[in-house]
This record gives C-alpha cells, structure tokens and sequence, in this order.
C-alpha cells in the first residue's frame, strides 16, 4: 500500500523544492532496497515529477514467492522515499519491465510501458498506464501466443506516435527458427494495428518515430561480424535502409533519437581491431534522415563498457550514460559530438550500471539502474543488488564544484564516514575535518581536501597526512562553501561548508 504523506509534509515539501528551484540543484544518491524482499532489483526508467522524482522497475516481491515484480517509487527532492508500490502482491508469475529506459511519457504526464505477465510459453503483454504517483490507471492486453506453440516474445521500449498511437519494439522467437526484430504498432485506443518481423535483427531494444511517420529502430544480432542493427522502416513498416557496426562488441543495449531536421542519432558499444579483444568503447553516431553518416565519435573505453540511454540536450549537445569496468558512466557532448566532460560513479564493490538518464528542470540529471551492495560494506543489506538512483548538478556532480577538483571518477556512498566541524565555522577557527572509511575502501593515492567557493573557483586544498586534519578557515570570508575529498584518482566524499 502507498504511504499517504501528511498535508504538513507537503506543504513543507513544496516550499523546499520551491526554494531548490529558485537557488540551488538539489543531488543525491541512494540505493532503493527493501530490506524485507532479500533479493535482487534495478531500477529501469526515472523521471522527474511535481515533488520529486518516479522510479520505474523491477524487484522479486516480499513474499515467498520470490516473484519478480513491478515496484515503483516515489521520491522527494532530496531523493528520500515517499511512496512505494508493488504491482503485484501474491502474484507468482514474473513480470519483466522491458530494457534500457522503457517507459514513454504521455501529452498529459502520464507514462506507459509494455508489460510481460509470465515467464515461459504462453506469456501476455499488456500496455500499462501509470499517473505521476506510480498509481497504474489502466492495463490494456497487447499479444500472446498461444502455450502450444512454443513462442516466445518480449518488448523492449515503446514510444508515442504523432497519431495518439504508440510502436513497440522487441523480439519474437518461434520455437522453428532463430530469434527475430518484432515491431508492433498500437491506435490511439491501444488496438494492434501491425506485427511485423524482421531477419535483420535479433532484438530491437529501442524505437523512435521519423518526421514521416516511418519508424526507426536499433538492436541486434547474433555472433557475426557487426552486431549493431540500425534500420529505418517506411510508415508502411517495409524497410528504408539498414546499418551494421560494432564489430563482436555491445550488441544488447542502445539507444536511438530523432532531431528536428529528421536527422538520427545512434548511441551504442563497439569492439574493433585496434582496441584490445577484451575492451570496448561508446560510440556516438549522427546519420541523415537516409542513412548517410555524418559523423562518428568513439569516446570512452574499457572492458565492459556498455552504451545504454541518452538524450538531446536544449542547446543540441547530448547526454549519455551506461557502463565501464563496473561503474556508472555520465558523458556529457556538444551538439558535434566532442566530448565536453565524463564522470564515472561507483560504490568501491560490485557491478553498477546506469540504464536511464533523463534532464530535469533545474539543469541536472537524473539517473537510474543497479548498484551492487556487498556485505561487509554495509551488512544490514542483503541482496546483492539494489536499486541505485542518483540527481546530479548540471555538470555531474553530486557536491558542486567537483569539475573543478581535477577528478573525474566517483566513488559515492562514503560521505557517511567523512566529518566536518564545527559546521557553520567561524572564519579564522580551525574546521576539524575526518575522514574513517570501511575495511575495503582501498586507497588509490593521498587523500587530499579541496575546497571551492560557491561558483566552484578552487579556493583551498591540503592534503591529510592521517584520519583527521584541521584545517585553516584563515583565508576564507564569510559565506558557502563545498568541500571535496578525493583519493589521487576518485572524489570521495564532500558537502557544504558555511564560513560566518
């Protein structure tokens, strides 16, 4: 059941995000778990709604019958939970949420995404519709094949269509032959007007309208050289054009976007001859609306590196997000593709992944996907992997300022063990600033202490020669001020300083 806020909460929350957007780019990071659940989660889709922020995705449900589960929750600007619901309690079938972003916003606000109720033969999809509170409004049957004849199918993305309509994007596999790219267009009334199949593809993981009407989607294919798929299909559904790349790398995940002019912007993974067989890098491309390239960039590499969302940004740059070596990606490009800046996020153990990153209004970003938790570093969790949802500032910061610190990894969920006092400190007063990290934080070089002023100029920096240093507020006049702990090659741990 959804926790009701109180009308005194929500006065108090209004004026606070009032404030945020007045002032200040609130930013946080959290791991959604439930503890009573024990089992692993992610979080697929995020974004920003009044009050908060929503979080689409799947978790194995609180009861015994480990089911995996739809769970969506609700957010405050500070990233605290205000609601969470589960769709649905006592049910024993698996749901599966879809892929990298799923979820569709709707003229109104309200979001919609294809469903899988099952997890063998004889599966249904059904389009769920969900208001701005995780509330789902509505549940409307797509497809299914019947037990018998041992098809399989799953929808990856759906998106809205000039007509009211929606396309859907997966893959179908008849039990007589290898798997294919499945597209399925909806009406505005949610009735399936076409099914069509393509050998072109595996799977399609993400699909976007064309100023025409026609379609364009991205996916994959099996083992063989590039396994890539681009294509771009007629508003009949017949194809236009298809593009192979990647070589053996990515593959599973991607994203595609539309620009004005009609032209299509593909953000996805490749292996190729010059790199070494075990890494991988991201690749952002810009074709025309038929298929010639206009530009390539290859950016940021590294084993297990994992192209999953991105999005055009107000001033024609891009944001994109994924993978590398175990840790979010955050990159950040001008509208030419140049890379402008990367952050890299992790939680010292385990693998985390971004799948969803989404502008808010305040110029930030939102982002969301999984994050693994391993005991001992925090013993009272016990799943393996958790829900991880980070707000980060216009330039990916979760402290402002850190672009300034010559840092470009995150290490977040270590600002519990970091100290700092007396906080507001009189100028002149020493600030006692200590810093007792868990058994497996390794350290990566000296830790040093930087500060910055509140439009991010370096102000102060020193390095900490043990646990605890105090350090001189001589210099600095009264005002606010972000402090930051990094490692030689990691931001640590950070917050704000009040100088009186």
């Amino acid at each position: 059941m959804e926790a009701r806020i109180s009308s005194l909460y929500a006065v108090l929350l209004a004026v606070v995000t009032a404030t945020a957007s007045a002032h200040a780019q609130f930013t946080f990071n959290v791991h959604l778990d439930s503890l009573h659940a024990g089992s692993n989660g992610t979080g697929n889709s995020v974004r920003e709604v009044p009050g908060g922020s929503l979080v689409f995705g799947w978790q194995y449900s609180a009861d015994e019958l480990e089911a995996r589960h739809i769970f969506l929750r609700r957010l405050d600007p500070m990233g605290h939970v205000i609601s969470e619901l589960e769709y649905t309690a006592g049910d024993d079938r698996h749901y599966a949420t879809g892929g990298m972003d799923p979820m569709a916003t709707m003229p109104d606000g309200s979001f919609v995404v294809a469903v899988s109720e099952g997890s063998s033969f004889g599966d249904s999809t059904w389009l769920y519709r969900y208001n701005e509170l995780g509330e789902r409004i509505s549940r409307q049957y797509i497809m299914s094949f019947p037990a018998a004849d041992s098809t399989l199918h799953s929808f990856y993305d759906v998106t809205t269509l000039s007509d009211g309509g929606f396309a859907l994007c997966g893959t179908i596999d008849h039990a007589t032959s290898t798997a294919r790219a499945l597209l399925v267009r909806l009406g505005a009334d949610g009735s399936v007007t076409t099914v069509q199949d393509y050998v072109h593809a595996q799977a399609l993981v993400c699909v976007r309208e064309m100023p025409d009407g026609g379609l364009v989607v991205t996916g994959y294919r099996g083992p063989g050289l590039d396994r890539n798929v681009l294509f771009r299909t007629e508003p009949g559904g017949d194809i236009q054009w298809v593009r192979y790349s990647g070589g053996q790398g990515g593959g599973a995940t991607g994203s595609v976007r539309v620009d004005a002019n009609g032209a299509v912007i593909n953000w996805n993974s490749e292996r190729s001859d010059d790199i070494p067989i075990y890494e991988e890098r991201m690749v952002l491309t810009k074709r025309t609306s038929t298929g010639n390239l206009l530009w390539e960039r290859s950016t940021v590499q590294g084993s297990d590196c994992i192209a999953s969302d991105f999005e055009k940004l107000p001033d024609g740059g891009f944001i994109g997000t994924g993978m590398k070596q175990g840790k979010g990606v955050l990159v950040r490009y001008d509208l030419e593709g140049s890379m402008l800046w990367t952050r890299e996020y992790t939680v010292l153990n385990g693998q985390h992944s971004f799948g969803d990153v989404e502008l808010t209004s305040d110029g930030g970003f939102l982002l969301t996907g999984m994050a693994g938790r391993f005991p001992p570093l925090d013993p009272d969790i016990q799943t393996n992997y958790v829900t991880w949802v980070v707000k980060t500032d216009s330039v990916g910061c979760v402290v402002p300022g850190c672009q300034n610190v010559g840092i470009e990894e995150v290490a977040l969920g270590l600002d519990q063990y970091l100290s700092i006092s007396p906080n507001p400190v009189a100028s002149g007063q020493p600030l006692r600033i200590t810093f007792e990290p868990p058994a497996e934080y390794i350290p990566q070089g000296p830790l040093r202490v930087a500060v910055v002023d509140a439009t991010g100029r370096l102000v102060l920096e020193e390095q900490m020669g043990g646990a605890t240093l105090y350090l001189s507020m001589n210099k600095l006049t009264s005002g606010l001020y972000y402090l930051h702990l990094t490692d030689g090659t990691r931001w640590l741990a950070g917050g704000k300083v009040l100088v009186e």
